[in-house]
């Protein structure tokens, strides 16, 4: 007897909440580049594989710098007084601690601040960098890979 098998339908909505499901109960984890929040910034004259690498966590981070509970323009000096520093010491790889900004009305400015700062005043400075790793402070912080001088 020949009998024909119905199609399995598929059903995307069902299917991305399982997923859904599965993530806020720690069974998978998120995949932070698929996130809105995921930063990444390569200078044009490097490899993009840089990038994979230093979110993947294979540059040794060697300071950091956790603006939580700063204001603004408290946060802007800080960071660029730790960027300053971080250069003369030769530093490769540093971290920025900048949070989400989940308590915050305005969302999160310390993060914007930070990809500001580093797009533009430091840019000459910064080879690249990406949103940090999900043990190392996720969509909460930035690794920056440093020129040397």
């Amino acid at each position: 007897q020949n009998r024909r098998m119905a199609p399995v339908r598929h059903d995307p909505d069902k299917e991305a909440f399982a997923e859904l499901c599965d993530i806020t109960e720690g069974l998978l984890p998120i995949h932070l580049p698929d996130t809105q929040e995921y930063v990444e910034w390569i200078h044009p004259a490097f490899r993009d594989d840089i990038i994979r690498s230093l979110h993947e966590g294979r540059f040794s981070v060697q300071a950091y710098l956790d603006l939580h509970g700063f204001i603004v323009p408290e946060a802007e000096e800080e960071l660029d007084d730790f960027l300053t520093d971080s250069l003369k010491k030769g530093f490769c790889c540093v971290k920025v601690i900048h949070g989400r900004g989940l308590r915050s009305v305005k969302g999160a400015r310390l993060k914007d601040v930070v990809v500001k700062r580093l797009s533009g005043h430091f840019r000459k400075d910064i080879i690249a960098y990406v949103t940090a790793r999900q043990c190392d402070g996720g969509l909460g912080a930035l690794y920056v890979l440093l020129r040397k001088k």
